[in-house]
């Protein structure tokens, strides 16, 4: 995608216009603070941000908690219809799903920024934002590194920097924490597989901040080796994995333990089949401790 420089465009196109008819003696002063800026996204880009942005679109529920948590949630104009955190996010313009966003819809939004994932099926409406002027940054993590970089990335471009440290600060600093309290329990790591689709068995495997979750709260990704990212396994390796906890991502724990032949999965005969809440677990924004201490929890109970 071509960046694009639309906003900083009109600012000076006004300008010039306004200027009609009138001398100037001296050259405008330089714009106070630090716009424009350029942040680089996730997809590899270098965008322009022309001037701290006042009108915002997200189109990840994890970067709409981004933007409540550090105090942007007056800014934010639209967001997609799962962004359900916090409270007042339900009372924003909804743009549509993750796979029918509706362009028409943002850009009458006349948003001066529009943050998203790499979320496929996306493409074609991001490019038209992009072709219409409209300014949009992709962000990605796959770690949770990544999470507190992104927050800090989202306070840049916003003008918080601060708070964008702050509460990348605080993420690390409860990682670390959390660390410190699985080093100090003993015997073996739970085996564990985070099941995010009872039909088709889908899970995580190596380098997502997910499989990093379960190791930081103390287990071990039962998944692990099987591949990269989202996998999609078939119920024949899940049974050779055989793990020791199953996480579901959504409510299903009563239709798994009746599920029929799954009593041989041990943590089916065992009871350990937990509901997590999908929301803390999956979304890789700043309610991801709260994720940690409800993995640690089950794994644990403590």
């Amino acid at each position: 995608m071509m960046r694009k420089a639309g906003l900083l465009m009109l600012v000076l196109l006004l300008v010039v216009t306004a200027g009609c008819g009138r001398r100037v003696e001296q050259p405008a002063p330089p714009a106070a603070g630090p716009y424009p800026m350029v942040v680089q996204d996730d997809a590899g880009r270098q965008v322009e941000i022309a001037a701290e942005p006042q009108r915002i679109v997200s189109l990840l529920p994890s970067l709409t908690e981004t933007l409540f948590a550090l105090g942007l949630g007056e800014r934010v104009v639209g967001v997609t219809n799962f962004c359900n955190y916090p409270a007042e996010a339900e009372g924003k313009e909804r743009v549509g799903g993750l796979r029918d966003l509706n362009a028409e819809k943002i850009l009458a939004l006349e948003p001066d920024v529009v943050l998203s994932g790499q979320m496929k099926g996306a493409q074609e409406v991001l490019q038209t934002l992009e072709t219409a002027g409209v300014t949009v940054v992709v962000f990605d993590p796959a770690t949770m590194e990544d999470i507190g970089r992104v927050i800090r990335s989202v306070g840049k471009l916003a003008g918080v920097v601060e708070k964008g440290e702050e509460l990348a600060g605080g993420i690390a600093a409860g990682k670390q924490e959390m660390t410190a309290r699985v080093g100090a329990v003993a015997g073996e790591k739970p085996r564990v597989f985070m099941l995010l689709d009872t039909e088709n068995i889908w899970t995580v495997g190596d380098g997502e901040y997910m499989s990093e979750m379960i190791a930081a709260a103390g287990g071990v990704n039962a998944a692990s080796g099987q591949g990269e990212g989202w996998l999609q396994l078939s119920e024949e390796k899940l049974f050779e994995l055989d793990p020791d906890v199953i996480i579901a991502t959504f409510p299903m724990r009563e239709q798994l333990l009746a599920r029929p032949g799954w009593q041989a999965l041990q943590a089916v005969r065992n009871g350990r089949v937990y509901d997590a809440d999908g929301d803390l677990v999956s979304r890789p924004g700043p309610r991801v401790l709260l994720g940690l201490e409800e993995l640690h929890r089950v794994f644990y109970g403590q």
